[in-house]
């Protein structure tokens, strides 16, 4: 029970009660922002996307051909068929079949004006290359695929490929070592290394994740790996820290000095 004091008056209102009247305030709330659909008028999304190459994400890792945006909301995902019906006058239309849009080939400006780090994210290995050849035309000079092999499905000949352009791979170590997000044995990462070569590759953490080791612990546990490996430890220190370093223009003097010792 709450108690109220009104002027001269005090009176009571149960739990109940109040949460009853905090639904309907949040009900009218909602009603007064709700555009109604007209009939006989054709809703029409503000941008949609077709012939593209769309990861969900879902527990199938769906491949989706379109999309359709509206309100700065997904309200469509599927086929181009599936999003034709949401074409309508004002609608933006952006076909991506294997080309960059004007807008990405500005924002790619901008990261070589800038000398930042433009990433692949999750990519597709058939797109990764359209995005870095037109990057490296564009004079971007930081270039970096995450986790090749997961998702974004690089063979050893796009990673050859893609490193000739001075795309660094960034390897997740979260999948190489004991966790839950284990996919990888060690002669998998030594393969991978090798294809791209220890000057063009990064070993990162992402271990952020529920059941993954901390941070620390996973790169002690990776380190012990490249050294069963017979890795030489100015390689492993390449792996673990100067390449990244490099990458972020920060000094690794410290490091090659150790070395050097």
């Amino acid at each position: 029970m709450a108690c109220y004091n009104c002027g001269r008056s005090n009176f009571y209102v149960s739990a109940k009660l109040m949460k009853f009247y905090a639904r309907i305030i949040l009900a009218l709330i909602a009603l007064s922002s709700f555009s109604p659909h007209v009939p006989g008028q054709k809703f029409a999304a503000d941008l949609v996307v077709i012939n593209a190459n769309i990861h969900t994400m879902d527990a199938n890792r769906t491949i989706a051909q379109s999309i359709a945006v509206s309100g700065g909301k997904i309200i469509a995902v599927g086929t181009n068929a599936d999003t034709k019906s949401l074409i309508g006058p004002n609608t933006r239309v952006i076909d991506a079949n294997g080309k960059l849009t004007d807008d990405t080939k500005k924002v790619i400006d901008l990261i070589a004006e800038a000398d930042i780090i433009l990433a692949g994210g999750h990519l597709p290995a058939s797109e990764l290359h359209i995005l870095f050849d037109e990057a490296a035309r564009r004079g971007v000079k930081k270039m970096m695929v995450n986790h090749p092999t997961y998702i974004v499905g690089c063979n050893d000949t796009d990673i050859r490929q893609l490193v000739s352009l001075g795309v660094k791979m960034e390897h997740s170590i979260c999948m190489f070592i004991e966790g839950k997000s284990l996919k990888y044995s060690p002669d998998d990462l030594a393969h991978l290394i090798e294809v791209a070569g220890v000057d063009n590759t990064i070993l990162s953490s992402d271990l952020g994740l529920q059941g993954s080791q901390r941070p620390v612990d996973g790169f002690r546990s990776i380190t012990q790996i490249l050294l069963d490996l017979q890795m030489p430890r100015p390689a492993i220190r390449k792996l673990i820290s100067d390449n990244a370093a490099r990458f972020l223009n920060l000094p690794v003097s410290q490091s090659a000095a150790q070395d050097a010792a």
